[in-house]
């Protein structure tokens, strides 16, 4: 029973049917994970915003306006509909290997932001584990100090 609820929870509509789960874009997933890592420390403030909206501008390589769309449907997607990074994360998991290795240098540089150590980060290491990185393949992907 515990984990039929906890299950729904994380995969809406997996179980019986009764919960429609909701369907992103890959690109919107990677748009939740960012926005996550951005709010991970409980604040959520314009710079992160900004940056990870400059993230999604150099992962997709679309123009402002189409990667503040993608972030503030997934700011909708976490805010009001109380989703989780495993949400997101599944989405993600979809974008070619590539792709998912800009997005793990875009999420260091958010994590980092705050003047984080960059060492292991329990929500980088979640995000690692759900796409499938080693540890050394996710700090390789780092980015240089500067």
């Amino acid at each position: 029973m515990v984990i039929d609820k906890l299950s729904e929870w994380l995969f809406p509509g997996d179980g019986d049917g009764s919960t429609q789960a909701a369907k992103v874009t890959p690109e919107v997933g990677a748009a939740g994970l960012l926005v996550v890592a951005a709010h991970r420390d409980g604040n959520y403030t314009d710079v992160e915003r900004d940056m990870a909206a400059a993230a999604l501008m150099k992962l997709f390589h679309v123009p402002n306006p189409e990667a503040r769309a993608m972030r503030d449907q997934a700011e909708e997607f976490l805010f009001a509909g109380a989703r989780s990074f495993v949400f997101f994360a599944s989405a993600a998991k979809e974008l070619d290997r590539e792709d998912q290795e800009t997005l793990i240098t875009q999420l260091w540089r958010v994590v980092g932001s705050d003047g984080e150590e960059l060492s292991e980060n329990l929500l980088m290491s979640s995000i690692r584990d759900f796409l499938g990185f080693t540890r050394a393949q996710a700090d390789a992907l780092k980015p240089a100090a500067h």
